[in-house]
């Protein structure tokens, strides 16, 4: 309670603020939102003569919009979750590049800011909070303004502030796919300052060593030129061309059908486990699964493992991400809460985008009553799963075409 009032609080300051001579200064908080790039890098070149035109600031286009349309999930449930209903259609925004000469970016959420000390609302999507919603608007200062030289590209954004396996792969890596479809090669990629083993695993095997990328948190730079790749779409939604974009590049094997079941423990997680994980596992072991565990494995490792992958099962969590690296034709099995309002349908989505098919089975919250108003089902709580409903998803799976 005492922080959200703190923030209310910095956000009015913030408010008046913009209108006091510090916001031309590049330390208070910016004075406004750019909703359309586009609109305004063409508005900005009309006053150029022809041949300057593109000069300083331009937007390439990359992919048009498309509608993908995916079979709806598996189910042992009459009524499907509005999450599911409504991942099946979804219109994924164009793909384009955005240049920026001279190019502003400030604090560990990436927000690219243009010579007027406008936030660009496209580049700074923050989980529904659009506008003057965004974090960055109830800042009392930014931090001092640096200058860096050279050709820089940032891939990112507040789902990349902090390390998540699913929006790290799945959302930030491809708009380097952008860059490269865009034939751009000689720059340095911006980065989140901490990265993960994990996430420097990714861009290593993507060509972006130590030399190639450089490490931005709570600063604030301009750079003589700064390419910005739009994002994929809405967070936790699986772009198929993404999807291709990244098996390809991390080398995945296409053909073939895989042959090992797993089962995708999360029991070295601290929360959201499953509260029956060793009847789960004794009854998958009898229909031929293995359990494993991801947190410790090497990029490689999970590559070659989900690659040779017939079934995976498992909790919602980031272990799942790996099936973008199984096979098209696998099978996935995915436990989720009932609790509608927790209901996340991404790896729906992205196991639609490979060309898998997918299958989700609602627990039950063992230590949480049933009279508990819904807001006290948390996420984060233990799942139980029913071992008959188990065994009977998988039959539906081995016999769905």
């Amino acid at each position: 309670m005492l922080r959200r009032f703190k923030r209310s609080t910095q956000g009015l300051v913030a408010q008046v603020l913009r209108r006091t001579p510090i916001a031309s200064t590049h330390l208070g908080p910016p004075k406004g939102i750019i909703l359309d790039f586009r609109a305004w890098a063409e508005e900005r070149d009309r006053g150029q003569p022809f041949v300057e035109r593109g000069w300083h600031h331009w937007h390439i286009p990359v992919r048009e919009a498309e509608v993908v349309q995916s079979r709806p999930p598996l189910t042992l449930d009459s009524a499907m979750p509005v999450p599911y209903r409504e991942a099946q259609l979804y219109r994924y925004p164009p793909l384009f590049l955005a240049h920026l000469r001279p190019g502003r970016l400030a604090l560990s959420e990436g927000v690219v800011i243009s010579p007027e000390d406008r936030v660009f609302d496209e580049f700074s999507y923050y989980w529904g909070r659009t506008g003057f919603q965004l974090p960055i608007f109830s800042r009392l200062r930014l931090p001092p303004m640096q200058h860096r030289d050279g050709i820089f590209a940032t891939i990112l954004s507040p789902g990349s502030a902090s390390p998540n396996y699913y929006h790290w792969l799945i959302e930030t890596l491809p708009r380097i796919g952008i860059l490269e479809e865009a034939g751009l090669k000689d720059y340095l990629l911006i980065v989140p300052q901490t990265l993960a083993s994990w996430q420097a695993e990714t861009l290593d095997h993507l060509g972006f060593g130590p030399d190639q990328r450089v490490g931005f948190g709570e600063q604030h730079w301009q750079v003589d030129s700064l390419l910005v790749p739009s994002l994929p779409g809405y967070p936790g939604m699986c772009r198929p061309w993404a999807a291709s974009w990244l098996r390809r590049r991390f080398g995945v094997p296409e053909g073939g059908e895989g042959t090992r079941r797993l089962y995708v423990s999360r029991s070295g997680a601290s929360q959201r486990l499953v509260s029956n994980e060793q009847e789960v596992v004794a009854a998958l072991g009898s229909l031929g699964f293995e359990a494993v565990s991801t947190e410790r494995m090497a990029l490689e490792e999970q590559i070659s493992l989900f690659s040779k992958a017939q079934f995976i099962v498992g909790l919602h969590g980031a272990g799942l991400t790996n099936a973008l690296f199984a096979p098209r034709g696998t099978r996935v099995l995915e436990f989720m809460s009932p609790v509608s309002g927790y209901i996340n349908a991404c790896y729906y989505s992205l196991s639609s985008a490979v060309g898998q098919r997918y299958m989700y089975l609602l627990g039950s919250h063992p230590t949480v009553p049933e009279s508990a108003p819904a807001g006290t089902r948390r996420w984060r709580e233990n799942l139980e799963i029913s071992i008959p409903a188990l065994t009977r998803a998988i039959g539906i799976l081995e016999a769905a075409t």
